[in-house]
C-alpha cells in the first residue's frame, strides 16, 4: 500500500499545469530572495561584484542554513556558508558583510513579525476558529 501510494504521488499524469505553476512561483520566490541577498550586500557597502556571483554565494548561504548545526540564530552557519560562497567565485574580505547581512536580515524578520501582531491578538482564545474557509 505504502509503495502504492508514493507511485501515485509521483505519477504527473493530469497535473503537469500544476507542476509547471508550482516551478514557476519557486524559481520565482527563489529570484526574490536571492535579489534580496543583492540589495543587502549594496546596502551594507559591497559594491562591484557581479550578480551571478552574489546569486552563487547566496544559494550557498540557504544550503548552509539547511544543515542541522545552527546555534543561536544560526549565527556563524549562515557567515561561513557566505564566505565559502564568494570564495568560491573570487571575492574575498567579505565576513563583516557578511554578519551585517545577517543582522539585517534578522531584523526584517523581526520586523515582519511584528507587523503580524494585529492578527495575533485577532486569533485569541475563545474566538471561534476560522479553519474552515
Amino acid at each position: 500500500r505504502w509503495f502504492d501510494d508514493l507511485c501515485g504521488a509521483l505519477c504527473t499524469r493530469g497535473r503537469l499545469g500544476r507542476l509547471a505553476l508550482a516551478l514557476a512561483l519557486s524559481i520565482l520566490a527563489w529570484g526574490c530572495k536571492l535579489g534580496m541577498f543583492a540589495c543587502l550586500l549594496v546596502s551594507v557597502g559591497l559594491t562591484g561584484v557581479p550578480l551571478w556571483k552574489v546569486f552563487f554565494a547566496s544559494a550557498v548561504t540557504d544550503l548552509t542554513m539547511a544543515l542541522p548545526v545552527h546555534g543561536l540564530f544560526s549565527m556563524g552557519t549562515v557567515e561561513t556558508g557566505w564566505v565559502a560562497g564568494f570564495a568560491v567565485v573570487g571575492v574575498e574580505g567579505v565576513v563583516e558583510e557578511g554578519f551585517a547581512v545577517h543582522v539585517l536580515w534578522l531584523l526584517l524578520a523581526l520586523l515582519i513579525m511584528c507587523s503580524c501582531l494585529p492578527w495575533l491578538a485577532l486569533a485569541r482564545p475563545g474566538r471561534k476558529d476560522r479553519t474552515d474557509l
